[in-house]
């Protein structure tokens, strides 16, 4: 240790001069600039400097909800003196939010153009981690920099789904971004399995024997409508005993005619003949009318009959390889909102389904965006274990590969006793 120190070097802007006119408190620390050229970069800083705002007259200006070395690294690309200092990652994340929430367009600009720099070199072949590309991907969808979006999302479904969920960027990510990062990837690694492992061994005809036949007439959705004005008779007292809603509403409106707006006729009458004590056991719930009823024994509160569709949903869960994806896909939605307990097995089942078959499924559309992306991230995981936890190779260093695995003969040669214990496990993904 030296016995006699000197004064400690001061940073940038923590000192004043004779051209410093503004004082910025950040985290209890003092900034000192100039406010014409903020005013010259900035038309937030122009507006608050100039029209009547406190901060016009104001000796010191506190910014309570910035960081200090965020607002240092900000000013110092402001500053005709420091401007030079050239942007990295760290201050990227740092001066973006920055220049966008300040209007400063040149800044925004010289980000953009970072940006842009890293993923065309990334494409290049210059690894970047999965850190880094996840931060790039979310600026870009946080700021408004749509231009890099197509080639970060394809650089991402590189990587295995499981090192990008647990980085701190991934949980920042829209669901949309999210979904799409998890859906290219399973793509990939789908058409990789496809047209490397299966086309290696001459196995493609096989494969289409032993997966089951998909089902082309494709399955009803819930379709709900007004009501068209038909009336359906029956019991108050069933009605009572079956559902605390309707003996509230029959005690409550003491009327003879209840109005259901919105209820579609056959969706009523298909509900009622499971309440109903001779038909209830000349119906019982089919795939038909399961999605009927469903949803009108859980608003009602009918227990009997919620029971009577977890019996379904649990037969249809034992033979659930014969089961369509619009199936698949009609039941986790279903699932999702009236039987939760059943939810995570149809999101199992879900993620064994091809990436363009869940896609084109009608019965898609009708999941949260949330669940879709909890498909997509299982699907991507359970490929990738298949592919690194059975056959043991990675790329090292080939650019072009999108699922990160060789594709050279000697891996064909390799895979081949691999395949053949395995086989029907990639039946299964497949």
């Amino acid at each position: 240790m030296a016995l006699f120190a000197g004064p400690q070097q001061k940073g940038p802007f923590e000192t004043a001069d004779d051209t410093t006119d503004v004082v910025f408190v950040v985290e209890g620390r003092k900034l000192y600039f100039n406010k014409m050229i903020l005013g010259m970069c900035s038309p937030v800083f122009k507006t608050m400097f100039t029209s009547n705002f406190k901060e016009k007259e104001a000796e010191e200006v506190p910014l309570p909800d910035k960081k200090y070395r965020s607002m240092v690294a900000f000013l110092e690309q402001l500053h005709p003196v420091h401007s030079s200092t050239p942007i990295t990652d760290i201050t990227l994340a740092q001066i973006l939010p920055l220049a966008d929430e300040y209007q400063v367009e040149p800044l925004r600009q010289r980000c953009e153009q970072y940006i842009r720099t890293q993923v065309e070199m990334a494409g290049l072949g210059k690894a970047l981690t999965e850190d880094q590309l996840l931060m790039y991907f979310w600026l870009c969808e946080e700021y408004r920099l749509p231009e890099h979006r197509e080639q970060l999302v394809e650089l991402g479904a590189k990587k295995r789904a499981t090192e990008l969920t647990q980085r701190r960027f991934y949980e920042l990510l829209p669901p949309a971004a999210k979904s799409d990062l998890m859906t290219t990837r399973a793509e990939a690694l789908e058409a990789f399995l496809y047209d490397t492992v299966a086309d290696a061994f001459r196995r493609l005809s096989d494969v289409k024997e032993k997966m089951p036949e998909q089902c082309t007439n494709g399955y009803r959705t819930v379709e709900c409508s007004r009501s068209d004005g038909r009336k359906l008779y029956f019991n108050k007292g069933i009605l009572v005993v079956c559902s605390p809603v309707f003996k509230s509403m029959l005690f409550t409106l003491d009327a003879n005619e209840i109005p259901l707006a919105g209820r579609n006729y056959k969706d009523v009458q298909a509900f009622l003949e499971q309440l109903h004590p001779v038909y209830s056991h000349q119906e019982p719930v089919t795939e038909t009318t399961f999605t009927q009823i469903l949803p009108l024994a859980d608003e009602y509160q009918a227990k009997h009959v919620l029971e009577k569709c977890d019996q379904f949903i649990v037969t249809q869960t034992k033979k659930a390889s014969s089961l369509t994806t619009d199936q698949v896909l009609l039941y986790l939605w279903l699932c999702e909102t009236h039987l939760k307990k059943h939810r995570d097995t149809f999101l199992h089942l879900a993620a064994q389904r091809k990436s363009w078959e869940l896609k084109k499924s009608r019965n898609y559309k009708l999941l949260p965006e949330t669940t879709m992306l909890e498909v997509m991230t299982m699907r991507c995981v359970k490929l990738d274990d298949f592919m690194y936890g059975h056959l043991h190779y990675r790329c090292r260093g080939r650019k072009n590969d999108v699922c990160g695995m060789q594709t050279a003969e000697k891996l064909d040669n390799a895979l081949e006793k691999h395949f053949k214990k395995r086989h029907s496990e990639l039946f299964d993904l497949l």
